[in-house]
């Protein structure tokens, strides 16, 4: 979806420029497509979860009913969104030498949009307030706790020993999700390199399965649920849960601002200036429907 310095206006979007521009980050990046994309007009809120008890089927005798009804529980999450800027400037000389001229404008502002989207599932997946200021991207990770950090209390964790990864990872974690969670939708998140890692496993491995998947490079999916792999997920750790239950909440009210007349304009010579505002949240709606593995070797 192409997005042009018209697209993204000047100000504050409107309600159909936010909602665009919401789309073209999740369809960009790789885990976003997956997983919920919330639109919000408040910068604070919750997210309402409606639960349903199991077994909740009775059966009445003929001319009766049955003499319990089904409970439903209603819960929430929280939601704060933190404020996030992108800037960036043109000079005047990109604008003269480049082909496109004046049209190069649209050409960046769709790269710097595409940034965006990835910097974002980076943020949602390993941001950290808690980080070591000597951390060279301190700036970055302190934005915001993502799922990794959120992830780490009240889910259920398997501990791979600092073995690599290998078929006994997913049955183990497979048993270590509760069963009322285990149904059609689940998805295995992992690193790009763990994915390669465990597909040498496989080659590796004298079976019909391992030789075809040596020399078709098909699609491996650990006990028929299909694998997700985000650039910036580490490598120690693999996930299993439904992609919807990561939510990465984004507030309509989003800003990009052009000046071509400030003093730093003036005084580098710049085409324009341009920053790109939005106010963001990273959340997870069930801990309890999230298995991970954790303390696995590099690949």
């Amino acid at each position: 979806m192409p997005v042009t310095t018209t697209d993204l206006g000047t100000g504050v979007m409107n309600r159909q420029q936010a909602n665009r521009f919401i789309q073209m980050v999740q369809e960009q990046a790789v885990l976003l497509k997956k997983c919920r994309v919330l639109p919000v007009n408040h910068p604070k809120g919750q997210i309402d979860k409606i639960g349903v008890a199991s077994r909740i089927l009775r059966s009445p005798a003929e001319g009766e009913t049955v003499t319990s009804e089904a409970s439903v529980t209603i819960g929430s999450v929280n939601y704060d969104t933190v404020k996030v800027m992108l800037k960036y400037g043109i000079t005047n000389e990109a604008i003269e030498d480049n082909i496109e001229r004046e049209n190069l404008a649209n050409t960046i502002a769709k790269i710097m949009a595409q940034q965006f989207s990835v910097d974002l599932e980076d943020l949602a997946i390993n941001a950290d307030t808690a980080t070591d200021a000597a951390n060279p991207d301190y700036d970055f990770l302190k934005i915001d706790d993502g799922w990794i950090k959120q992830g780490a209390t009240g889910t259920h964790t398997y501990d791979h020993g600092g073995a690599t990864i290998n078929k006994d990872l997913f049955s183990q974690l497979i048993r270590t999700l509760p069963n009322k969670y285990r149904r059609p939708g689940l998805v295995w998140i992992m690193s790009p390199d763990q994915l390669e890692a465990f597909k040498d496993y496989l080659t590796n491995r004298a079976t019909a399965a391992g030789d075809a998947l040596l020399i078709s490079d098909k699609e491996v999916m650990p006990r028929g649920f299909p694998v997700i792999t985000p650039p910036k997920w580490p490598d120690d750790q693999v996930w299993l849960t439904i992609p919807q239950n990561l939510i990465v909440v984004i507030q309509r009210n989003i800003t990009v601002r052009k000046t071509t007349s400030s003093d730093e304009v003036i005084d580098k010579d710049l085409y324009a200036k341009y920053a790109m505002t939005a106010r963001v949240d990273f959340i997870i709606e069930e801990k309890d429907a999230i298995a991970r593995a954790i303390n696995i070797a590099a690949p």
